[in-house]
């Protein structure tokens, strides 16, 4: 931050804030309040935002936009998109902990077939419901059983982690203690809610920072789970 501040006269850790809010958030809540493709509403809410500046007024340089417009804009249009955030948050909730990566990469690399735009299990069943299950399962068919495999990974990686920051908490006897399993476990939510700027566009490397963090304790809550076998025996 102080770099930044000495080099470029601003506090802000990144340039891609106002750039998420805007073509990220704002067009995930367009997605699911009008049940529109996301790369649909990004198109819309650029040519809205075209439609309103002119070039000298929307550009600071070439091919970049103010971010002072960005920021206004989004926070126009979030008020008004008010319906979608809690939907969006059980969905950045559920890729942040448990979305692989391994799809992407295996795509990126050829070795699976290039997946549909805007195709996504989660988005699919908090717009669809159940009825979404046989669209999911048509698509991922036999191949996908590596990305399946590493979600179900994470999955019980991040309820590890949960039951052991729950256990480590209780399990604090001082208030130096208590403190160091507040710092860890805000840190990762701290991460989770400045990513979440990105709506659907997310993915699991996002994650990367808190990933240590995560297996802290995730491995506290398995031996946790063994002592309480253990006893039961």
């Amino acid at each position: 931050v102080i770099r930044n501040y000495k080099t470029f006269g601003n506090l802000s850790v990144s340039s891609e804030g106002p750039w998420l809010l805007h073509f990220d958030f704002v067009p995930s809540l367009y997605s699911i309040n009008y049940k529109m493709p996301f790369y649909e509403a990004r198109k819309l809410v650029n040519s809205q935002l075209r439609s309103k500046y002119t070039e000298d007024e929307l550009l600071s340089s070439p091919n970049r936009i103010k971010p002072s417009i960005l920021t206004r804009e989004s926070f126009s249009l979030i008020p008004q998109q008010f319906r979608g955030i809690p939907k969006l948050f059980a969905i950045n909730v559920i890729w942040f902990f448990t979305h692989d990566n391994y799809a992407y990469h295996l795509v990126r690399f050829g070795v699976f077939p290039d997946r549909p735009n805007n195709f996504s299990p989660t988005y699919i069943l908090m717009t669809k419901g159940v009825a979404g299950v046989q669209e999911i399962i048509t698509y991922l068919k036999s191949v996908y059983f590596v990305p399946l495999l590493a979600r179900l990974f994470w999955v019980a990686i991040s309820l590890l982690a949960l039951w052991g920051a729950v256990k480590r908490w209780r399990a604090a006897a001082t208030f130096h203690e208590t403190l160091i399993v507040v710092f860890l476990a805000g840190m990762i939510v701290f991460i989770f809610l400045l990513s979440s700027t990105i709506g659907f566009a997310g993915e699991g490397r996002i994650r990367i920072p808190v990933m240590p963090i995560l297996f802290l304790f995730a491995s506290f809550g398995f031996w946790q789970l063994v002592l309480l076998a253990k006893k039961k025996i």
